[in-house]
């Protein structure tokens, strides 16, 4: 497709749309790729501009392209909530909350019935710890995308819904004062924990909450086993003695969730697509693009999963 950029009979419309098919596919990294060499042909193209700073934010490395995509876009339609809404994805891919909150909050004054634009405010929020004000934004986007677009977050909401509820025990669960009462609730503070980058407690919770109900780290809808090993991961990122035991943690969940997910593919029941999302959080970044600082015994296994996943992706 990069060539066809380049070709006299393409036309910016047509490459935009190919995109966004590449993108729905999963192949983001591949989306971007294709965008950001568009944006070069026709830089003055809103949708080329728009898309490049969503799908650019899905990967790792093209971080300073995303935002200036975003800005590009804003600059050719100031009032599109479609521009707000993706400079505020870049800018939270970027690491700029504030910047991100401030997009997102204008996306929204554009077009109060957008619910992407209250996704990444609720995600921003999120990120700063503000869980009561990130609930409302993602009920909003519930609501607006069940009621206009037929597709719903609500198993998302339900369970940041829960953390909120268990906020006020946390200071009591963190000091041992307190206990989780059920697997649900031990998946709960372990949300909470990852918002307030206690990592390891984080982990740790997630581990009680699978000992206690296998169904929480099997059903992978709920995107719980996959939290842990995120949780395990950036444990292990912060050094120490337990980094070894928390590596291999994280390894052990994600082998076992793509495991049940390429059951489901077999199956027909789910589509491999939604494995980009791992090759590119950067939750896992230190078990996956830095696997060479790992200690040696530690990097065939992490070769071999990513491996496995970029084949898995390959499936359809």
């Amino acid at each position: 497709m990069i060539d066809e950029i380049e070709s006299a009979d393409a036309d910016a419309h047509t490459i935009d749309f190919l995109a966004v098919a590449l993108a729905r596919l999963g192949d983001h990294p591949g989306a971007a790729a294709v965008l950001l060499k568009a944006r070069d042909r026709w830089p003055s193209d809103f949708w080329i501009q728009c898309h490049g700073a969503l799908y650019s934010g899905c990967v790792t490395a093209l971080a300073a392209q995303e935002v200036e995509c975003g800005t590009a876009a804003v600059a050719l339609r100031p009032q599109s909530a479609h521009s707000r809404t993706s400079l505020g994805f870049a800018l939270l891919g970027a690491g700029d909350l504030d910047g991100a909150i401030a997009a997102a909050r204008e996306a929204i004054r554009l077009n109060p019935d957008f619910p992407s634009a209250y996704l990444g405010l609720g995600y921003a929020l999120a990120d700063q710890g503000r869980l009561r004000e990130a609930l409302a934004s993602f009920e909003k986007a519930n609501e607006l995308s069940t009621r206009l677009r037929g597709w719903s977050c609500g198993e998302f909401v339900a369970s940041i819904r829960q953390a909120v509820e268990l906020e006020g025990r946390l200071a009591a669960v963190l000091a041992g004062t307190d206990r989780p009462r059920d697997a649900a609730e031990c998946a709960g503070f372990a949300l909470l924990c990852y918002c307030t980058r206690e990592y390891a407690t984080s982990a740790r919770l997630y581990r009680e909450a699978f000992a206690q109900d296998g169904s929480l780290a099997e059903e992978f809808l709920n995107g719980h086993r996959y939290a842990a090993a995120c949780n395990a991961a950036l444990a292990a990122a912060g050094g120490g003695a337990d980094a070894p035991m928390w590596r291999a943690q994280a390894l052990e969940w994600l082998r076992a969730e793509l495991a049940v997910r390429m059951r489901s593919v077999a199956k027909a029941a789910s589509d491999p697509a939604p494995l980009y999302f791992w090759t590119q959080d950067r939750d896992l970044s230190s078990v996956r693009d830095r696997i060479d600082e790992l200690p040696v015994a530690e990097r065939e296994g992490w070769r071999r999963l990513w491996a496995d996943v970029h084949a898995a992706m390959g499936i359809r």
